[in-house]
């Protein structure tokens, strides 16, 4: 959000790609006000250590300081100058094989959790009568903790109702 501020703040339109050699001025600007206002610069400088076996032993620290994804904290690292490019372009490759293979693991989805969650003989009932017209949609996903209302029939499926 602080990126689409500074945005507005210049009066310039834009998408980012998240590319890292990115040469559009406005995209530069942008993505350095907003890691300057949720990585300090100085205070990265002071809590990064340069003294373990890895520098990604620093992120888990750094997470828990500032709030922000590993992915951002490789990234400041990399702009400040503390890892190279081809560190950071590793330690984003393995993360996203990490998240691609966690997709294909064949975990639990979306529905099956949401079954786990609440009852399920409350959840037949609310989708029975959400089904039949007795309950308004949007009611119904209140009830079923947030499920859309246009997944209620799919959720329906789930629950063998």
């Amino acid at each position: 959000m602080i990126h689409e501020l500074c945005h507005i703040w210049i009066g310039q339109s834009g998408i980012s790609d998240a590319n890292t050699h990115t040469h559009r001025e406005e995209e530069i600007l942008c993505n350095a006000v907003a890691a300057e206002f949720l990585v300090p610069a100085s205070e990265f400088e002071t809590l990064w250590q340069t003294d373990l076996e890895s520098w990604q032993a620093n992120l888990p620290m750094l997470e828990a300081h500032f709030h922000v994804s590993t992915w951002t904290l490789a990234r400041r690292a990399l702009t400040l100058n503390f890892i190279a490019l081809g560190e950071y372009q590793r330690y984003i490759n393995a993360q996203q094989a990490v998240y691609r293979d966690r997709e294909d693991s064949g975990g639990p989805g979306y529905y099956r959790t949401k079954k786990a969650q609440i009852s399920q003989r409350f959840s037949r009932a609310v989708v029975s009568q959400a089904l039949c017209g007795q309950l308004l949609l949007r009611e119904a996903s209140q009830l079923l903790g947030g499920i859309k209302p246009n997944k209620i029939a799919t959720f329906a499926k789930e629950l063998g109702v």
